[in-house]
């Protein structure tokens, strides 16, 4: 599950201005990697925006067509304030998703559960992110 959009006005890379972006939910390790490195611990430690700045960078799967390793808290820190909202955004949206995803699961609400036309209890066919990537929920 991720969230797609787009920045109000962009991030120029390389002489090219980048707006398309795809944002991953938050995981442990992006606050662990952060503390882990070398060059941003201890100033994210000091910094609470630097900090939120190296979880945005690490959440981010895409933008435009800038690699993966270009995307650091340098290139965060550097957006425009609408930009950097528009990610907060989308975080918060992200996280809602979640939420009803996994109220659904809970409640049985998901696609695939109950009883089809001949009155036979049908399975739970919910993909589910666990730790290890894509798991398959079993139902009844």
């Amino acid at each position: 599950m991720t969230e797609k959009g787009l920045l109000p006005v962009g991030v120029e890379f390389e002489g090219v201005v980048h707006r398309d972006y795809e944002l991953r939910p938050a995981r442990v390790r992006d606050t662990v990697d952060v503390f882990d490195d070398e060059t941003q611990g201890e100033r994210a430690m000091k910094n609470p925006q630097f900090f939120a700045a190296c979880l945005f960078a690490g959440r981010l799967a895409a933008l435009g067509s800038i690699p993966k390793e270009e995307i650091n808290p340098g290139l965060i820190l550097d957006l425009d304030p609408e930009d950097y909202e528009e990610l907060q955004a989308a975080a918060t949206r992200l996280e809602q998703r979640q939420t009803t995803f996994r109220n659904q699961i809970s409640t049985g609400a998901q696609v695939g559960v109950g009883a089809d036309e001949t009155g036979v209890q049908r399975g739970a066919g919910v993909e589910h992110a666990g730790a290890g990537g894509i798991g398959l929920l079993a139902g009844t």
